[in-house]
């Protein structure tokens, strides 16, 4: 928690809206690679070996980072310490509703995720334990988008675990495990946060967290860059999440809820916070809080990461208030999408073949034909891995069409023009090929968009 100086003068207790939720975690190696091919191009093209991002790490210890992290106290974004206002996850008495929220059902909501972050730190004491929860949003079927200060400085991939599929949070199951109530527990495979993210101001506070598997969540939308009428003064927006449900009670909500919030103008969000709300990076909502429960309707601890919506897509992310949510004249303060969409969205679109975040390369040698694939290290490319002779073909082209998360190749034939688009099926373990266009030998360029589905 850190105080800051308005603009006004007047002191104001800024706040990360993140849950204290725990810490634990296992060090896993993962690996995503693509392995030799062993069939002809010209015929049905690659059939390389994939191992899925989550084989090395079983749901078990998922949901036992999960379980670790429901008894935790600490606050996302802040020193690992035991928060002030932490909030006891296991209180049966939590009213299911935001402040003057209301419970919202899944399948209202089928986008929203549960981001649970647990580190244990393997010493004997758990005073150096590091746990705490967000929220965020399923962006595409691999993609999760939350806030900066949920990801900048922790592992998620060996800490962290995702649940979607269900508006209840989990309770421990009594034995290390926990009971998800129905949701899906994922694999927190790569993480990214906007790389102007100051944890001081709480500016450019945005992430994406790739998952280790697609889930089947339904995806929502970011807005558009171009997008204005989301913003215009009186617009009417969804706020979700789990988060506190009273200033004057630490409990979240087992269940998930939201609350309508009116968008409010930069005039008037800079008129109580001062410089420490950035115009154009930054968008409050809500009417003005009231000082108290009654009449107030507001985000609050453990909404961070969580989505402001406006027409179906997200327009904010749950980032910042003031302490117990509902000081006299205060709003909910997001980040604004509309902003950071041409950021964010690289590496909502992004698949790679080794799974590292650093996107590859797939070469043809010119006399042998034999296709490779070659791994970036950042600075230089490892040794090339060969996928098999593809005499017969005209065009390869790498891309992610149905957005799982490993990449796929488009290529044509030369023989008829043919286009075919071959991609790694993750449940069977195997490479599937459909013909996609016929006979485009006249066509001079072809271009791969990416999503295809939305």
């Amino acid at each position: 928690m850190t105080t800051t100086q308005s603009g006004s003068g007047r002191h104001r207790r800024r706040i990360r809206f993140a849950l204290p939720v725990a810490a634990a975690g296992v060090a896993a190696a993962v690996a995503a690679a693509l392995l030799t091919s062993t069939a002809g191009a010209a015929t049905a093209a690659p059939q390389p070996t994939v191992k899925p991002a989550t084989a090395s790490v079983p749901s078990a210890e998922l949901e036992r980072r999960v379980s670790g992290a429901l008894a935790g106290d600490d606050t996302a974004g802040e020193p690992a310490k035991k928060s002030s206002y932490a909030a006891r996850t296991d209180d049966s008495t939590a009213s299911p509703m935001v402040i003057g929220g209301t419970t919202t059902s899944i399948t209202t909501a089928p986008w929203m995720a549960q981001l649970w972050y647990y580190d244990d730190r393997g010493t004997a004491t758990e005073d150096d334990d590091l746990g705490f929860f967000c929220g965020g949003a399923v962006v595409a079927p691999t993609k999760i988008l939350t806030a900066a200060h949920c990801v900048k400085g922790y592992d998620w991939y060996n800490y962290g675990a995702i649940v979607t599929g269900t508006n209840q949070l989990p309770t421990s199951d009594g034995s290390g495990g926990s009971d998800l109530h129905g949701g899906t527990v994922s694999l927190p495979y790569r993480q990214w946060y906007h790389p102007s993210y100051s944890a001081t101001t709480i500016d450019n506070d945005i992430a994406v967290i790739t998952l280790g598997n697609k889930v089947k969540a339904t995806p929502i939308r970011m807005t558009t860059s171009g997008d204005t009428s989301s913003y215009a003064s009186g617009t009417s927006a969804k706020v979700y999440g789990w988060g506190r449900t009273s200033s004057t009670s630490q409990d979240i909500s087992q269940s998930l809820k939201s609350a309508t919030l009116p968008i409010q103008s930069d005039t008037t969000c800079a008129g109580f916070y001062g410089s420490d709300f950035v115009k154009g990076h930054m968008v409050c909502a809500g009417k003005p809080a009231t000082g108290s429960d009654t009449g107030t309707v507001s985000a609050c601890n453990g909404d961070s990461g969580g989505p402001l919506v406006v027409n179906g897509r997200i327009v904010g992310v749950v980032s910042w208030g003031v302490e117990d949510c509902v000081a006299k004249g205060a709003y909910s303060v997001f980040s604004k999408v509309s902003t950071y969409v041409g950021a964010a969205y690289p590496r909502v679109e992004d698949t790679n073949i080794s799974g590292d975040h650093k996107a590859d390369l797939w070469v043809r040698n010119a006399s042998t034909k034999t296709g490779y694939s070659k791994d970036s290290k950042g600075s230089s490319f490892a040794a090339r891995e060969s996928w098999g002779n593809w005499n017969g073909v005209n065009v390869v082209l790498q891309t992610d069409l149905d957005r799982d998360g490993y990449q796929d190749l488009v290529y044509r034939r030369s023989s008829d023009g043919d286009v075919f688009w071959s991609h790694y099926v993750a449940s069977s373990e195997s490479w599937s090929t459909k013909q996609i266009a016929d006979n485009w030998k006249t066509r001079t360029r072809i271009i791969t968009p990416g999503d295809v589905t939305g």
